[in-house]
């Protein structure tokens, strides 16, 4: 995306009922909790999937603190828990300014 326009970019994807293009371009774009959210709402079936890239290592360094709950939360849904507890683990104080 030249423009970086996402929310219309992933608006046009789904209204052509495509949502996995919109997916990669998040995933395209490093934006994980965004492809995580299209995923969770339109392809279910990929969350597992997206949350594993989210969760590395690498690239959760940069990652807010409710970005990181989000994908615990997510673990613990699948019922992954050693997942979500390594996950809810990665939260400290630095990642909330209250």
């Amino acid at each position: 995306m030249e423009r970086r326009d996402f929310g219309k970019a992933e608006q046009c994807y789904l209204n052509a009922k495509d949502p996995e293009r919109a997916i990669q371009m998040y995933l395209d774009a490093k934006l994980y909790g965004e492809a995580l959210r299209v995923a969770n709402k339109h392809v279910p079936h990929m969350v597992h999937q997206i949350n594993e890239i989210y969760s590395r290592g690498g690239v959760s360094q940069g990652q807010s603190g409710d970005e990181i709950f989000r994908s615990a939360k997510m673990w613990e849904e699948s019922r992954d828990y050693q997942k979500a507890i390594d996950r809810y683990l990665e939260i400290t104080d630095h990642h909330f300014t209250n």
